[in-house]
C-alpha cells in the first residue's frame, strides 16, 4: 500500500500490521521520522543501549545555539539537550530515528511530567 501523502504514518503502519508492504512518501522531513518509526522500528534492546549512550555522553555544559523563536521556548539545559540531540541521532539509523519520533511527539504535545489524574482529582483540580 502506497501512501503518497504520510503525514504521521498511519496507513502504512496499518498496511505493516495487515500484513502487506507499507509505503509513505511524503515532503515534510517530520512525516519521514514518523513513517520510519512505526514501519520499521527498533528492538527495545537496541533502544535502551541507545538510550543509555546518549545518557551517558549528553554535554552538562556547552551552550546552545539556536534560532531566538526556539530560545525563547526552552530552558537552557533542554534548549542544550534538544541541540545535541538534533546533532547526534541519525535519521536513517532505525533506532535513532524512533528516539527522534518519540522527542518529537513529547515536544509537540507539551508534555509534562505530572501525577495521576486521580491524585489531582482528589484535590478537586480535575
Amino acid at each position: 500500500m502506497y501512501d503518497p501523502f504520510s503525514g504521521r504514518g498511519t496507513a502504512p503502519l496499518e498496511a505493516c500490521r495487515l500484513g502487506r508492504i507499507g509505503i509513505g512518501s511524503d515532503a515534510n522531513p517530520l512525516a519521514y521520522v514518523l513513517t520510519g518509526a512505526k514501519v520499521d522500528p527498533p528492538t527495545l534492546n537496541r533502544v535502551q543501549t541507545r538510550l543509555a549512550y546518549l545518557r551517558k555522553h549528553q554535554p552538562r555544559t556547552r551552550a546552545a545555539a539556536a534560532p531566538d523563536d526556539l530560545v525563547m521556548l526552552y530552558t537552557q539545559k533542554v534548549l542544550r539537550q534538544l541541540c545535541w540531540l538534533r546533532a547526534e541521532l541519525d535519521t536513517e539509523d532505525r533506532t535513532d530515528r524512533f528516539i527522534m519520533a518519540v522527542v518529537l511527539g513529547i515536544m509537540h504535545a507539551n508534555f509534562k511530567p505530572c501525577p495521576p489524574a486521580r491524585w489531582w482529582a482528589s484535590w478537586g483540580r480535575v
